[in-house]
């Protein structure tokens, strides 16, 4: 009845001071202070020693077949109560780094190390449980807040650069699922939560799980404001975005939306949960719904991004056309200048802004062309329309106003509204013309149609003039 006693005997008078004489300061940094380096190394030592010295005594315990097997745990309670004493007794830097990695590496050390002591131990279950009481005493919170701040901090960093820093990551490498330096980023992180190598710790699951949704709801902040033309995000007004940067946005977006619902439901499942069946469905489809939340916004962005572009290539396309418009006018107004015969030498370049745009993108268009014609249409329309009624009311007023006898000189030439009607009549077969070059139907363009319609009767009233 005095094994508790022989127990507790050997331990202190045989194998406490020999762990003593392994775990030391010294041997703790590994040559770095604070690392906590040198751990691994003393853990080595320690199993050496027992697969050394400790394993004849254990194989003589179970030889004995009086029942000492059950009881006398040398392996156990001898190394593993030691190893768990001098622990939080003599090193309790390990426990209280302030370094993510540091905590990382000595908690993962320490508990590999009660892993195999439990395999050689008569009482495996013993050792878990002394491996369980070691491994509380992280402090697991601050682990958690210091790998926010650091996965946090290298996105919002990359977040916040212009943009237009991001085209350096665009290139054709197949291996590089997204292109954007942000998209890099995020994913980078979002993986390096279920990394058991450096970053996952199976009680900090949950946890880690909720910093994967922190990272990935800033990046869609930052995608959600970057999709629109207008935005306060610095890193997105600091610049004329490009077209290309949106198009790369928004396939960045797309391709994150459905790989977060096809393959990473599971995956975080099994690391969230420790592989283990969960019988509480409110408990198991909390990833799909927090992950389907997100992947429904990123596919918003991508929309978004391309109703942009359209938008944004719309106007680009127009920029000016008022300008050119006006400078027609002069060209007929009250002159003998002959009617017009050709279309306007701008209308080919009206549309190279889509042009361009085609060239990088030939796979992107997204009917894209419908829109920009149709914008195209609408705004020539507008102004055109503008114009001709404009000078139109200014000849009437100066018809009324003229008395002299040689008011109707030059009658059988046209008149200037009549001109114009018939040049914009021309450059809208130009338009049509380049339209068709880039793919673009105009017959299902209802802005094109009724910007035809404005100017077909141009060439008859003109020739009747």
């Amino acid at each position: 009845n005095k094994v508790n006693a022989a127990n507790e005997v050997i331990r202190r008078l045989l194998i406490l001071p020999i762990l003593e004489k392994t775990f030391t300061f010294g041997r703790l940094d590994g040559g770095v202070r604070g690392s906590c380096l040198g751990l691994g190394s003393m853990y080595s030592d320690v199993l050496k020693f027992v697969i050394a010295e400790c394993t004849p005594i254990v194989q003589v315990i179970k030889a004995t077949n009086e029942g000492l097997a059950e009881q006398f745990d040398l392996v156990g309670n001898g190394i593993g109560e030691s190893v768990h004493e001098i622990l939080i007794t003599n090193l309790t830097d390990v426990f209280s780094s302030g370094v993510a990695d540091t905590l990382h590496y000595s908690y993962t050390a320490t508990e590999a190390f009660f892993k195999v002591l439990s395999r050689i131990s008569l009482n495996p279950d013993y050792t878990m449980q002394i491996c369980k009481r070691t491994l509380a005493n992280w402090n697991l919170d601050v682990y958690l807040e210091l790998r926010t701040l650091e996965m946090m901090t290298s996105l919002e960093e990359t977040l916040e650069e212009s943009v237009l820093e991001h085209i350096w990551y665009m290139h054709d490498n197949e291996d590089v699922p997204y292109v954007l330096a942000s998209t890099r980023s995020l994913w980078t992180n979002f993986l390096k939560c279920r990394d058991k190598e450096k970053i996952f710790l199976q009680p900090v699951a949950a946890g880690l799980f909720k910093i994967s949704l922190q990272l990935l709801h800033c990046y869609t902040s930052w995608a959600e404001d970057g999709s629109k033309q207008s935005t306060n995000l610095n890193a997105w007004e600091q610049d004329k975005v490009p077209c290309k940067i949106r198009v790369y946005l928004a396939k960045d977006c797309e391709s994150l939306s459905q790989r977060l619902l096809e393959t990473e439901v599971n995956l975080l499942r099994g690391y969230i949960y420790g592989g283990r069946e969960i019988n509480d469905d409110d408990c198991e489809d909390h990833i799909s719904r927090a992950l389907k939340s997100i992947s429904d916004r990123l596919l918003v962005v991508s929309e978004t991004c391309f109703d942009t572009i359209k938008k944004s290539l719309g106007e680009e396309c127009v920029e000016g056309l008022a300008q050119h418009l006006k400078s027609t006018v002069g060209i007929y107004r009250l002159s003998n200048h002959k009617a017009p015969s050709k279309a306007s030498s701008f209308v080919s370049t009206i549309l190279k802004p889509y042009k361009d745009f085609l060239e990088e993108h030939p796979n992107e268009s997204k009917d894209m062309g419908v829109n920009v014609v149709g914008h195209v249409a609408k705004e020539y329309a507008s102004q055109a329309n503008k114009i001709c009624e404009e000078v139109k009311n200014t000849e009437a007023a100066l018809r009324r106003f003229r008395k002299n006898k040689n008011k109707d000189k030059d009658s059988t030439l046209p008149s200037t509204a009549e001109s114009l009607k018939l040049q914009f009549k021309l450059d809208m077969q130009e338009l049509r013309k380049c339209a068709i070059e880039v793919g673009v139907d105009v017959e299902n363009i209802s802005e094109f149609q009724r910007l035809e319609k404005l100017f077909e009767s141009s060439e008859s009233d003109t020739v009747q003039s």
